[in-house]
């Protein structure tokens, strides 16, 4: 009696650590899907925003430039601000798959074990979008105080 009560125990726990393990799996694809998704979008507006305020011969006179590079290194720091919490968000997630993997002796389907080699064995990608942030909003205050100090010697 007391091996049927350990394996329906064992089996209601592998149950639910499979549970958990899938949607851990889920939370990380959207963590890494909420990045990618405003990146995309945020890559878009610059762009687009940087093309507008180019368009006059002259760029340091365009009016419009001071506001919306204004509202670019706003969005930029939130997209910092975003990828930093998403980056710290989305460690505990891969300890618990991890941990899931490894107590229930699925270790060959870890799916970082990849991710230690070439260029990644010594960098993780994922650094990259907070980097891309941050260089972005130093450009971008750049080139707004070059702007602005273009409008205050031109006064």
């Amino acid at each position: 009696m007391k091996n049927i009560l350990n394996d329906e125990e064992s089996s209601h726990s592998n149950t639910l650590l499979l549970a958990i393990l899938e949607e851990s799996f889920r939370h990380w694809r959207h963590i890494e899907n909420l990045r990618q998704g405003f990146t995309a979008v945020w890559a878009a507006i610059v762009a687009g925003v940087l093309t507008f305020i180019s368009q006059t011969p002259n760029f340091l006179e365009n009016v419009a430039a001071i506001p919306a590079l204004a509202f670019l290194i706003l969005l930029t720091t939130l997209g910092l601000l975003m990828s930093l919490r998403l980056s710290n968000n989305i460690k505990p997630c891969e300890d618990n798959i991890l941990e899931i993997l490894e107590s229930a002796h699925l270790g060959k389907y870890n799916p970082i074990k990849g991710w230690k080699k070439g260029i990644t064995k010594h960098f993780r990608l994922r650094r990259l979008f907070v980097l891309t942030y941050f260089v972005a909003l130093v450009f971008l205050v750049s080139l707004l105080l070059l702007i602005y100090s273009g409008f205050l010697s031109r006064n």
